[in-house]
């Protein structure tokens, strides 16, 4: 099976809510370098995405207004809910077959 290109480009997010009127950004997370066939390694690129997610959607880190810190969860929720088929198909696809045990006749 092919690998899926070393950069994960579904991290061309748009910005959600409050975010709506910034530039579309994009954060490319790197995983050539990881093992996903391996819980550290896909524990590794699971960190990675969530920085990157992070980074997109922490424009109100820290702040007292509740709205924004309500739309920063917003934009998290939505960015994880965006990526995670592209996540799990990356993951599957580096793990390697995958053995089923079935009922015996």
């Amino acid at each position: 099976m092919k690998p899926f290109p070393i950069l994960l480009a579904a991290l061309a997010l748009l910005p959600l809510g409050a975010h709506a009127q910034e530039a579309q950004r994009s954060i490319h997370v790197r995983y050539a370098d990881l093992d996903l066939s391996t819980p550290a390694g896909v524990k590794s690129f699971d960190r990675r995405l969530a920085w990157a997610i992070s980074s997109i959607c922490s424009e109100g880190a820290g702040s007292v207004v509740t709205g924004q810190r309500f739309a920063d969860r917003r934009c998290v929720r939505a960015k994880r809910a965006e990526i995670a088929p592209l996540r799990d198909r990356v993951v599957a696809a580096q793990a390697g077959p995958v053995l089923m045990a079935g009922r015996a006749q």
